[in-house]
Parts: C-alpha cells; sequence; structure tokens
C-alpha cells in the first residue's frame, strides 16, 4: 500500500542511527532506580551517581526487535476488540480534560464522574470511535480512588476497549481489581484483560520520570495491555526543527520501548507520540499547528521500518471557538494521518 510521506529511505535510516547514538553516547536521565538496574543487568551503562544511562546500539537493537508488529486493545464486549495495524484508522476520543462545558448550562466547570459516564454511553452508541480513552478527569473522586472514579462509569457505561494512565501502582492495582470484580474472577479477567492503560514515562528532554517508568514496568511484567506516549514541545523541550524533534522523540521512544521489553520480552507497543511546538511569542502550547499533521507522517514511517503500530494525537486545534480555524485545523492533521497510514 503507498501512503504519504516525507521521508525517504536515507532519511530515516538517518533518524535511526542518529537515535543510537543520542543512547549511546548521551544517554539519558533516568529517576527510577529499579529501572537503573534493569538496564544495567541488560547491558547499558549506568552511572548510578548522575543516574544517566547510556545504552549500546546493539542493546537497543536487540530489544525493539522484540516488540510485536500488532497489539490488541480489549473491550468487555469481545466484538468490539481492536487489533491494529489493520486497513482503517483506529479512532479514540481525547482524554483527560480537566473542565467541561456543561451541555445543560453551557457554563464551564470542572468534570466530574457522571460527565465521564454520559461520554461513555455516548462513545458507546457512536459506530466512528473504536476506542473510549477516558475523556476528562473526576473532581468529585473521593480520596484515594481518583483512577477507580474514572473507569467504574467508564467501564459501566461503555463495552469498547476503554484506557487513560493512572497516577502509579497503587492506583493501577484498584483498577486492576474492578475489572477482576466485573470479569466474575481473577482468572476470568487474566484469560481476558479488558482494560487498557497509558503512561508517559519519558518526559523530553531525555529523561524517564520516576512513577511512570514504574508503571511501565509494572504493566509489562504483568501482560497488562498498556503503550506509552512521547510528548515534547518543538522549540522548549526539543529542538526547533522537525528533524531535530523527530530524532530526540524517536531514541525517547526506543528508550522506552527498552526498557518494556527488558521487563518482558514481546510486551506490545506503540509508537504512540504527541509533539507539539511552542509559539515562540510567548511560549503557548500550540497543538493546532500543521506542523503536528507532517510529524505524525514522519513518525508512521519511523512506525513502519520498525514494523510497530503507529498512533498520534491529531484533531487538536487553537482555536477558542468552535469555528473555521477549528475545523480547518482538526481536520487537517488526522486528515495527514490517515493518509500516512497511522
Amino acid at each position: 500500500m503507498n501512503f504519504f510521506s516525507y521521508l525517504s529511505r536515507d532519511d530515516i535510516q538517518y533518524v535511526h542511527d542518529a537515535s543510537l547514538e543520542i543512547l549511546a553516547e548521551v544517554g539519558l536521565l533516568v529517576r527510577n532506580q529499579k529501572a537503573r538496574g534493569r538496564f544495567a543487568e541488560h547491558g547499558a551503562k549506568v552511572d548510578q551517581q548522575t543516574g544517566i544511562v547510556r545504552i549500546p546500539a546493539i542493546v537497543v537493537e536487540k530489544y525493539r526487535k522484540l516488540v510485536p508488529p500488532t497489539i490488541t486493545l480489549r473491550g468487555r464486549d469481545p466484538s468490539c476488540d481492536v487489533t491494529f495495524p489493520r486497513k482503517l484508522p483506529v479512532i479514540a476520543t481525547a482524554s483527560s480534560a480537566p473542565d467541561i462545558v456543561d451541555p445543560v448550562t453551557g457554563v464551564t466547570r470542572r468534570s466530574r464522574s457522571d460527565d465521564i459516564a454520559r461520554i461513555a454511553h455516548l462513545v458507546n452508541q457512536l459506530p466512528g470511535f473504536d476506542l473510549f480513552s477516558i475523556s476528562t478527569l473526576a473532581d468529585d473522586a473521593p480520596p484515594a480512588q481518583f483512577s477507580l472514579s474514572r473507569f467504574y462509569p467508564a467501564l459501566k457505561n461503555c463495552v469498547k476497549p476503554c484506557r487513560t494512565s493512572v497516577y502509579d501502582i497503587r492506583e493501577a492495582r484498584q483498577v486492576l481489581k474492578l475489572g477482576e470484580l466485573i470479569a466474575g474472577s481473577k482468572q476470568a479477567f487474566r484469560e481476558r484483560p479488558f482494560i487498557n492503560f497509558g503512561y508517559c514515562s519519558i518526559v523530553s528532554p531525555l529523561t524517564m520520570d520516576f512513577d511512570s517508568t514504574e508503571t511501565l514496568m509494572f504493566f509489562a511484567e504483568n501482560d497488562i495491555t498498556a503503550y506509552g506516549t512521547v510528548a515534547p514541545m518543538g522549540g522548549l523541550s526539543t529542538p526547533m526543527s522537525l528533524p531535530g524533534m523527530l530524532t530526540l522523540m524517536n531514541a525517547e521512544w526506543l528508550a522506552a520501548v527498552t526498557l518494556a521489553q527488558m521487563s518482558k520480552p514481546g510486551t506490545a507497543q506503540i509508537y504512540n507520540f504527541l509533539p507539539v511546538f511552542a509559539d515562540m511569542r510567548d511560549g503557548a502550547y500550540a497543538p493546532g499547528a500543521i506542523e503536528i499533521g507532517m510529524m505524525n507522517s514522519a513518525v508512521c514511517q519511523m512506525a513502519r521500518f520498525y514494523n510497530v503500530p503507529s498512533g498520534g494525537y491529531l484533531g487538536l486545534t487553537n482555536a477558542k471557538l468552535s469555528d473555521a480555524q477549528a475545523g480547518y485545523e482538526k481536520g487537517m492533521s488526522p486528515l495527514m494521518g490517515a493518509l500516512s497510514g497511522g
């Protein structure tokens, strides 16, 4: 199949080689001691005093080749399971908005768990959505039950695959216990785990945080479906140039994938990204820029080079109203993603 593309074969190889060079010579700061130990056990060079981990190219190549070519996200209804890559893109909702425009009053307020329930019910009925990435936060969550208060209304009202991230392993265990109760037993849930997680272990540039890196390893070790997102901001946390941003982001993705495979070989992953650019006049987040779609095209090519599924956060806008700017920006980057094979 032919896809729209920016990069030549030589460009792709150059990005890959440069990424390996960054990981081997510059390395990355790994804040999680368990992760540093795991890297060290599998051939990386670790400076325990500084926390810098340098990963030789031969080690990266060994482990990134273990990533399966497909991933399956499961829902409560097996007929809603999604395995990709497939012929058509997989469409998910946006996730984790702290505020919502009240559908009755039209006034913006903090989002609640009952909002999640209504959105989940709607997504469940709309054939255009394959996946419910839990759309809002839950300001009414009881103490120590934040993620539980998001997954419960989502799973209750949507039989399609549901996913979002959690703060830490304690919250992950709560949500997994919920899955066991819904499935009827721990064994039934393990045979068909229908809860999917996300994480952002990478903090650009070239840093792995503590809690999210801990969850990355926990999910891999326990065969829990989860995938990470790399979310750099061009001009602030990465170079402003598209090639520079792509290369740095690619190195970060390779580092996270390597750790996941060190935790359990064959752990399914997605080359998933949220690269946005800063408005250099004031440093503001500029997700509606067409460069987002351009970067997605390059990411899709890198994913095919690594023979893994690709994903991206597309359809974002800088518009403050549902106007022509919003329509244009929300239309162009998903179009580029679809044409590029996302």
